[in-house]
């Protein structure tokens, strides 16, 4: 009898030992570790955040008088994560896995040329980076200027034609060498990494669906891809040469508008708020048109963004103000951004017009009402 209890005793320390190994084992394999050191850092910490099993995480990275910081954490598989500095002033992107250990090195103020080693992905990005230093960082000092500028000036002053292409140059330097990365390496996630930098845009939607095509695996499995794949469809569904996605939108008095009782003429949907600074101008440049054409023919419904009300807004945020009345009707989105119409119509700046013709089809989509007004035929203008 004691010599059984021995041996039960036996096996359930053997038991017992086992589960606790296999269990550091495992923590081991899904530990991650981030060490840097970054220069010109405001404050004395480093906010973390990426996306995990559903959720946000967030940890807040101290960081010593040297700039240098150590974080450790746990994941089960490659993840997506930013490190934002100086109270959020600048930040950049890195990757991490399980087992992996990641070095962090550059400045602050120069966020574009931070260095990110360990895991693949961020060594190829990396890469990218030093291949193009002498770009990005003549970009960095424009940009540099332009916010330097900016400041010494109104909000109105627009950006000196000069510098718009000096920057628009480099950014086409940029994209160039990103194009020319990505065809030479379509297996590669970083491939995908720079996609999304450089060609996520509207203007870019038929070219970004062109490199997505010619991505191979594991790049074209990874989940991003699938997700500007999204955006691309998205996109489409609202460009130009498109059917006008359907809407269902309530006005002040509980009204249905439907975007299907336009049909047989002309609408401009015009995508506002209150606090946007060309809207006002936007609005102006609608009344001239709408004077212009037949109001039977040609119709307008402004859809206003609800956005938080300021101590300069005398109007209820989402709601037009009493200078500000239109002859046609005028929509508030009570859910601000966060609207169905807003995604279905891929609306993520403001003022956006959109012109769709009597059998549904958008026609145009421009910033400004003046860019539109070409599309409408001469034949529905008042006489």
């Amino acid at each position: 009898m004691v010599y059984s209890r021995k041996i039960s005793f036996s096996l359930a320390f053997v038991v017992c030992l086992s589960a606790i190994l296999l269990s550091c084992k495992k923590h081991d394999e899904n530990a991650f570790a981030i060490k840097g050191s970054i220069e010109n850092l405001k404050g004395n910490s480093i906010i973390f955040v990426r996306d995990y099993a559903d959720s946000v995480v967030v940890d807040t990275i101290k960081v010593d008088k040297s700039g240098d910081f150590a974080f450790e954490g746990t994941t089960d598989t490659l993840m997506l994560g930013t490190l934002y500095f100086s109270n959020g002033a600048s930040f950049t992107s890195l990757f991490v896995d399980k087992a992996s250990a990641v070095k962090v090195s550059g400045d602050a103020n120069l966020p574009d040329l931070i260095e990110v080693k360990g895991v693949d992905v961020n060594d190829d990005l990396t890469a990218f980076k030093k291949d193009n230093k002498a770009i990005l960082l003549a970009r960095a000092k424009l940009l540099e200027s332009i916010r330097t500028s900016s400041a010494q000036k109104s909000q109105a002053s627009k950006l000196n034609p000069d510098l718009a292409s000096k920057l628009s140059n480099l950014n086409y330097q940029l994209t160039n060498s990103a194009s020319e990365y990505i065809k030479n390496n379509p297996e590669k996630i970083a491939s995908v990494i720079l996609l999304q930098d450089f060609f996520k845009g509207d203007d870019s939607a038929d070219q970004m669906d062109r490199k997505l095509q010619n991505l191979r695996s594991p790049a074209s499995k990874f989940p991003l891809a699938y997700q500007l794949r999204q955006y691309i469809n998205q996109v489409k569904a609202s460009q130009e040469g498109a059917i006008a996605p359907y809407f269902t939108l309530k006005d002040t008095k509980g009204n249905a508008m439907r975007g299907d009782q336009y049909r047989g003429k002309y609408l401009v949907l015009s995508f506002v708020s209150n606090d946007c600074p060309l809207c006002a101008k936007n609005k102006q440049e609608l009344q001239e048109i709408y004077k212009k054409y037949k109001s039977d023919q040609l119709d307008i419904l402004s859809i206003v963004v609800k956005e938080k009300a300021t101590a300069k807004s005398k109007s209820k945020p989402g709601e037009p103000s009493k200078d500000s009345q239109t002859v046609w009707k005028v929509i508030s989105l009570e859910e601000g951004w966060a609207a169905k119409i807003l995604a279905d119509y891929n609306i993520n700046n403001l003022p956006v017009n959109i012109l769709i013709n009597p059998e549904g089809k958008i026609i145009a989509r421009e910033e400004s009402p003046a860019l539109i007004q070409p599309k409408l035929p001469k034949q529905i203008m008042v006489q």
